[in-house]
């Protein structure tokens, strides 16, 4: 049902706004009407409506209306209904107001004179609740805008608010929303307003829409105008945000057949899921599943982490360490301790390969030469050791976050590590459990206390009241303008950027 707040607004707003928009201001009758000659009967009739309109302000209505019924010209009735329709709302009677309003219509007035008659009647049917009609008018107000005019924003703000809670459509309505990026709604709009920004910038995705029996989310990615999700209980989706058809693969073998899945890597020609119960891949082309041996059998290696760097395949596991894919040969890749049995997520930086492990810290590895060694002897200010986050930002930032002691900031050029935790006021929680750049910010999936969200050196908790379904956040994906939060037990929250990105306060 549409939510309008103003509807029950007292008649004097309705005669304000209608008002404004049929006052014969000096500059704008002339253009419309082109002084006649002195003495002629139009000359005549312009004086006449000047008149009315003092008549009006002393609100001498009874006089006022005497004289507009004389007045005639198809220009001339069309202001003169327009007048008679400001002294109707004055005297409180909505429906004659209404009434005179179409009449000016019908006269087949100027485009111009059509334009504020469209505006006029939009105005009043929104405030006496006909959403469906002030739609209808505005929209015809606008197929007939002059063009040294500009739509005013509470317009937008209306038709934005009907195109979503009447007729479902998000889409349209963050379009009109879009034409006003200064939009500044006041009293009654001004909560109209907040609850839209939030209505259409966020989207729930549960179990249902997903099409599985499980709301617990453990890998996101994005490719393209897919998002792959993984669950904990019920298999893989992959959902098109386009569409919002989802695809579910959980069934047999031929399909897929884990259940709790850890990460997802897209490349152009495969999806790698890596689960408890081994290591799988999609092949693009053929819509095809295979399970890699060397991962399965009776005591499936549990992968945690995968990532594509070239030609190769790198597959960190709970339990049997750092996996490498090359050439179609697979090897265990390890240097002494480094980087141990237990890895929990991987990035690539700079032709280097970082490897966030559970007890060990971040452990690096070149490629090219297969050397290893701790980050510790890079910069030893890392004072944690179970690592479950390794976001790159840019060229020089690396983001990393951890379980239990919050998250760190890594400045390569300075090589200069900023802390970040619940305690000083900057992250909602310290068990930091996902992250994503997009082009509004940096946000961090924490366990227990939603998203943390850096912009322009500034935090902000994103939570319930904002619109995330749940406040534990295992996954985030980004699939512009989409931020994908993956929660355990709520599905999954889509955040659609362009509203904030375009100035709109959805998250400030």
């Amino acid at each position: 049902m549409l939510a309008l707040a103003s509807c029950a607004a007292p008649i004097p707003q309705v005669r304000d706004s209608v008002a404004s928009r049929t006052e014969l201001r000096e500059s704008e009758s002339a253009p419309p009407l082109q002084e006649p000659a002195r003495g002629s009967a139009e000359e005549a009739a312009l004086e006449g409506l000047a008149s009315a309109q003092q008549l009006i302000a002393s609100r001498r209505y009874d006089e006022a209306e005497t004289l507009l019924r004389e007045l005639g010209g198809t220009e001339i009735s069309a202001r003169a209904l327009l007048l008679r329709a400001q002294v109707a709302l004055s005297r409180g009677e909505s429906p004659a107001a209404i009434f005179y309003l179409k009449q000016a219509l019908d006269s087949d007035p100027s485009a111009e004179i059509r334009y504020e008659i469209n505006l006029a009647i939009g105005d009043l049917l929104y405030r006496t609740g006909d959403a469906e009609g002030a739609f209808r008018h505005y929209l015809e107000a606008l197929h007939r805008i002059p063009f040294d005019r500009a739509v005013e924003d509470s317009v937008w703000l209306r038709l934005a608010e009907t195109a979503f809670y009447r007729h479902r459509d998000r889409e349209l309505a963050r379009y009109y929303l879009l034409q006003a990026p200064g939009l500044s709604a006041q009293g009654a709009d001004q909560e109209v307003l907040r609850r839209l920004l939030r209505r259409i910038s966020w989207q729930e995705l549960g179990p249902d829409a997903l099409g599985v029996g499980d709301g617990n989310v453990s890998a996101l990615a994005a490719d393209g105008d897919d998002l792959w999700i993984g669950t904990w209980n019920g298999g893989v989706v992959r959902y098109t945000l386009g569409s919002g058809q989802a695809a579910v693969f959980r069934e047999g073998r031929a399909s897929l057949t884990p259940n709790t899945v850890r990460s997802i890597e897209v490349t152009d020609t495969r999806v790698w899921i890596g689960t408890y119960q081994g290591l799988f891949v999609y092949s693009k082309p053929s819509s095809s599943w295979s399970e890699i041996p060397e991962f399965g059998g009776a005591n499936p290696r549990r992968t945690e982490a995968i990532r594509a760097v070239g030609q190769d395949l790198y597959v960190g596991t709970l339990g049997d360490g750092l996996w490498r894919l090359s050439h179609g040969r697979w090897s265990r890749i390890a240097s002494g301790v480094l980087p141990g049995d237990f890895v929990n997520t991987l990035a690539y930086v700079d032709s280097h390969l970082l490897i966030g492990t559970l007890n060990l810290g971040i452990v690096v590895l070149d490629p090219a030469t297969q050397s290893m060694w701790s980050f510790d002897r890079v910069n030893p200010d890392l004072a944690a050791r179970n690592i479950i986050l390794l976001l790159p930002v840019g060229t020089q930032e690396l983001w990393i976050g951890t379980y239990g002691q919050g998250l760190y900031r890594w400045n390569r050029a300075e090589n200069r590590l900023s802390h970040f935790a619940k305690a000083g006021g900057t992250l909602g929680d310290d068990w930091v459990l996902s992250g994503a750049a997009t082009s509004s910010g940096l946000y961090f999936g924490t366990f227990g206390a939603g998203v943390s969200r850096y912009r322009d050196g500034r935090w902000r908790q994103v939570g319930l009241r904002d619109g995330l379904a749940g406040l534990d956040v295992s996954a985030v994906a980004y699939a512009p303008p989409y931020v994908a939060f993956g929660t355990l037990g709520s599905g999954i929250t889509l955040f659609d950027e362009s509203l904030a990105l375009a100035g709109f306060s959805v998250l400030e």
